[in-house]
C-alpha cells in the first residue's frame, strides 16, 4: 500500500486570511476537493485537503466531491463529522452565515482549529443534508453581479454591484453604470453572479440534490450558451468539472470524464481566475482514476507555478498544498527520488510561509503547521516505498515519540508505522496501529481511508474467525463513504 494522501488543498475558505502584504487572497478551492480553492480537495486533500477536493467563486454554491458521510478534508480533511455529501460554501465566512446551520458548523469547526477545507466541506454537507434551500437559488435575470473587494489601503471589505465583464488571473472588471472599475485579482475575494442562464441555476439546484448527472448536463448547457457572458460560461464549465468529480464517488468512470471536462475548460478559458483550481481538480481526478504518475506531474506543475508566491492569481499556500499532493502521488507511482526532492523543498516552503503569516487567523496558522508536520514524515514513506522497511520503522517510531508534532503529524507517522509493520508481516501489530489511526485521525480523509484499507488487509492476513466479515465491512466503508480518496480504488479491488 502506498502512503497517505492529504485531502486536496483547502477547497473553501471560511474566513479571509491576510497575506504578508495585508491583502486578502482569493483562495482557490479544491474540488476535491476538492478542496481551499475545491480542494481537494481535498482535495483534493492532507492536513488541511486535498480533500481533495474547491473555492466557490460565487454564492451559487460549489459542489465538492461527496463522501458518504461528510467530506472532511478537502480539514485537515477529516471533517468534523463524517458524512459525505457535497456542500457548497462561500469563500467568506460572512456569506456562509446566510445559512444559519452552516454558519454554526463553520464557527464550531474554526474554534476547534480545523482546516478551512474541512470546515467548509462539513458545513456544505450539513446544509445539503438538511435540505436548506439557497437564498440565491433563483435570482431574477436582471439581478446585478456582486463582488466583495478588500481595500488594500485599510483592509476593509466593500461590496460592489454591477456587471462583471472580466474575471481573470490578473484582474476583475465590474461595470457600474457607464464606468469600468478594475481591480487586481488579489483584491476580489468573492463574486456572486446575478444574471445567469436558467440552465446554470438548474445545475446548481440539481447538484444540491445530488442529481449529478442532470446537474452536469445543465452546467454544460450553460457553458455552451452563446447568449451568456463569457465569465459565466467559464464558471459553468468549471462547475461541470467539479460536479463530475462529485459524481465519481458514485460512478468511478466519471473521474476520467472530469479530466476531459477540465481540459476543455483550460482550452476555452485559459486566463480565467479558476485556472489554478481547475489544474488541481484535474490532478486529483487523475489520482482517483489510478493514474498516480499523471497526478504527480499535474500537481508538481501547479506547485512550480505558484509556490514562489509571485504568479498572479496563484495563492502560495494553495500551490504548496499541491506540491504535497504531488509528493504522495509520486510515492504511489514508486518514484521515491522525486518525492524526496519535493518533501525537502516543501519543508522550507511551509516554514517560510508560516513566518510570513504570523498575523494570520489562528486556524490558518495551525493548518500550515500541520502541513509542515506531515511533510516532516515524508522521508519515512520514501524509505518504506524504497523497501527499506527497517529504516522506515525506526524513523516512524521516532516520529511517534516526537512531542513537538501536532495531531496531523502524529497520525501520519502512525499510518507510516502501520504500513511498515504490514510490509514486515507483523499483521497483529499493524492491525492495532491501523485501527488507532482510523479511529482517532480527524485531520485527513485520505489518511483515514488508507488506514481502514490497511486494517482490512492486516485482518485478512490474520485469519481470525470473523476476519473476512470485518475486512469486508471496512472495505465497504471506504468504497461507500470515502469514494473521493485514492484508497477507494484499492478497497474496491480487494472487495472484488
Amino acid at each position: 500500500m502506498g502512503p497517505l494522501h492529504l485531502p486536496s488543498p483547502r477547497p473553501f475558505d471560511i474566513q479571509p486570511t491576510r497575506t504578508a502584504s495585508g491583502a486578502l487572497p482569493r483562495r482557490p478551492q479544491h474540488a476535491g476537493f476538492l478542496g481551499r480553492s475545491g480542494a481537494p480537495t481535498d482535495s483534493s486533500f492532507g492536513v488541511g485537503p486535498r480533500q481533495p477536493a474547491s473555492r466557490p467563486h460565487s454564492t451559487h454554491s460549489v459542489v465538492s466531491p461527496k463522501t458518504p458521510a461528510i467530506m472532511s478534508r478537502p480539514t485537515m480533511d477529516g471533517f468534523p463529522s463524517t458524512s459525505p455529501r457535497p456542500l457548497q460554501l462561500s469563500r467568506m465566512g460572512k456569506l456562509a452565515s446566510r445559512v444559519p446551520f452552516a454558519a454554526l458548523v463553520a464557527s464550531v469547526g474554526m474554534s476547534l482549529g480545523l482546516s478551512t477545507a474541512v470546515v467548509a466541506t462539513t458545513a456544505l454537507v450539513a446544509t445539503t443534508n438538511s435540505a436548506v434551500a439557497s437564498p440565491m437559488a433563483a435570482p431574477a435575470q436582471d439581478t446585478p453581479d456582486q463582488i466583495w473587494r478588500v481595500d488594500p489601503r485599510n483592509g476593509r471589505i466593500r461590496t460592489l454591484q454591477g456587471t462583471v465583464t472580466v474575471n481573470s488571473l490578473t484582474e476583475v472588471v465590474i461595470k457600474i453604470g457607464d464606468r469600468d472599475n478594475k481591480y487586481t485579482s488579489a483584491e476580489v475575494i468573492e463574486i456572486q453572479w446575478g444574471s445567469v442562464p436558467p440552465s446554470y441555476r438548474d445545475g446548481k439546484l440539481l447538484a444540491e440534490r445530488n442529481d449529478y448527472e442532470a446537474s452536469v448536463a445543465s452546467y454544460r448547457t450553460a457553458a455552451g450558451d452563446a447568449s451568456g457572458r463569457e465569465v459565466v460560461q467559464a464558471e459553468a464549465r468549471f462547475r461541470a468539472a467539479q460536479t463530475l468529480l462529485a459524481w465519481g464517488t458514485q460512478d468511478s468512470a466519471q473521474f476520467a470524464e472530469c479530466v476531459r471536462e477540465v481540459d476543455r475548460f483550460l482550452s476555452d478559458h485559459s486566463g480565467s481566475a479558476r485556472v489554478p483550481e481547475a489544474r488541481y481538480l484535474k490532478a486529483r481526478a487523475l489520482h482517483l482514476t489510478g493514474d498516480a504518475a499523471g497526478a504527480a506531474a499535474g500537481f508538481q506543475s501547479l506547485y512550480q507555478t505558484g509556490s514562489a508566491g509571485d504568479a498572479p492569481g496563484y495563492d502560495k499556500g494553495f500551490c504548496l498544498d499541491a506540491g504535497l499532493e504531488a509528493a504522495w502521488a509520486f510515492l504511489d507511482a514508486g518514484d521515491t527520488q522525486s518525492a524526496r526532492s519535493l518533501f525537502t523543498s516543501l519543508g522550507s516552503g511551509y516554514a517560510g510561509l508560516i513566518g510570513e503569516k504570523q498575523d494570520a487567523a489562528p486556524a490558518e496558522l495551525q493548518r500550515l503547521r500541520d502541513a509542515a508536520d506531515v511533510v516532516s514524515t515524508g522521508e519515512g514513506f520514501c524509505r518504506l516505498v524504497g523497501d527499506q522497511t527497517q529504516q522506515a520503522r525506526s524513523f516512524f517510531e521516532s516520529k511517534a515519540r516526537d512531542r513537538n508534532l501536532g495531531a496531523a503529524g502524529r497520525s501520519a507517522a502512525g499510518l507510516g508505522l502501520a504500513q511498515t509493520l504490514l510490509a514486515e508481516g507483523k499483521h497483529r501489530k499493524a492491525q492495532i496501529e491501523f485501527a488507532r489511526v482510523a479511529a482517532l485521525d480527524h485531520t485527513s480523509r485520505d489518511r483515514t481511508a488508507r488506514a481502514n484499507v490497511g486494517f482490512a488487509e492486516a485482518t485478512m492476513q490474520l485469519g481470525d474467525g470473523d476476519s473476512a466479515d470485518e475486512a469486508r465491512r471496512r472495505l465497504t466503508l471506504v468504497v461507500e463513504q470515502y469514494g473521493d480518496t485514492p484508497a477507494a480504488k484499492r478497497a474496491a479491488t480487494l472487495l472484488n
